[in-house]
């Protein structure tokens, strides 16, 4: 809303131009979210989705505090990490497959490093209670 108000007055104004940038940070931040579990979720296909280059699309991104790649990736582990616990009879290959990895051995590094701990024991740990889980 901001942005159509503000373009509305002047769009070559800098707020306009801020406001533009922003809304469309907030609409890749809104398809990141639906497509995270996409393997093929590039770089080059949320341009192509929004309509700009890719060069634009690093230069948008780079005041967010993480990469874009970062960013697939934290969504794609926090989703894993919230159903290792809300199902626990699926393997665990399984839900990394689901949540856009492709190699269960990346998605057990990724783990690793992001929760200091692996799935399974993410999994143990968060079913034994909140006293015993892991720290994120």
């Amino acid at each position: 809303m901001r942005a159509l108000i503000v373009t509305s007055a002047d769009p070559e104004s800098a707020a306009g131009r801020e406001a533009l940038q922003d809304h469309l940070v907030d609409r890749i931040r809104s398809y990141i979210a639906l497509h995270f579990r996409d393997p093929g979720l590039t770089a080059e296909r949320i341009a192509y989705e929004h309509a700009i280059s890719v060069r634009h699309l690093f230069r948008l991104w780079t005041g967010q505090g993480a990469s874009l790649g970062e960013t697939i990736m934290a969504a794609r582990l926090e989703a894993a990490r919230q159903e290792l616990v809300a199902h626990p009879a699926v393997p665990v290959g399984h839900i990394a497959h689901r949540c856009g990895f492709v190699s269960v051995s990346h998605f057990s590094r990724r783990f690793r490093a992001a929760f200091a701990c692996s799935p399974t024991q993410w999994r143990v740990e968060s079913a034994a209670g909140p006293a015993s889980s892991p720290v994120a």
